[in-house]
């Protein structure tokens, strides 16, 4: 694994229609998107709750 890098997360949470889904891909410099993981349910809800939820900082 490379030092340093960015991932791409995207995510599909139709409202109870379909299950919830999470998608990870990385993308090298010019090319295409590869997608490296996915999670589905419970599971990528949970994903997404922790990577858009922001620490409160402790006093």
């Amino acid at each position: 694994m490379d030092s340093k890098g960015c991932y791409l997360v995207s995510w599909d949470f139709t409202n109870g229609k379909d299950k919830y889904i999470v998608l990870v891909g990385i993308q090298e410099k010019g090319k295409e998107v590869n997608v490296v993981n996915a999670f589905e349910g419970p599971e990528a809800k949970d994903i997404i709750t922790k990577l858009s939820t922001t620490k409160q900082e402790e006093k």
